[in-house]
């Protein structure tokens, strides 16, 4: 599997390329779960090699779909990971993304001063 030399090569950065691929390929599938463990595994990776814009982006996705499949307090969470990650990346534009998707999350709790 591409994926698990990918992992063998130590460079988080592949890694992340490589599992946001693989998400995207579960997700067409309409394998969420699997979907799911690779938009985590593809967000950690991306943290790991400093790229926060993009953890933040994995995230963004993942929280999407647990908000359409009405997981809502998972997506809160993933949500907070996400803007915090957006924030320290400096990437104003995926925060706003973030600021829209709470408002329409029941019990979101993003503070507009945030952005």
């Amino acid at each position: 599997d591409a994926t698990d030399a990918w992992r063998q090569s130590h460079d988080p950065r592949c890694l992340a390329m490589a599992e946001r691929r693989l998400a995207g390929i579960h997700e067409l599938q309409g394998n969420w779960e699997h979907a799911m463990e690779a938009r985590d595994a593809a967000a950690s990776a991306f943290a790991a090699s400093g790229d926060s814009g993009n953890a933040a982006t994995e995230r963004l996705l993942a929280a999407a779909h647990l908000r359409s499949a009405a997981n809502y307090h998972a997506a809160l969470a993933l949500l907070d990971a996400a803007h915090a990650e957006a924030m320290h990346a400096g990437r104003l534009d995926r925060a706003r993304s973030l600021r829209a998707l709470t408002w329409y999350v029941p019990g979101s709790h993003l503070p507009s001063s945030t952005i």
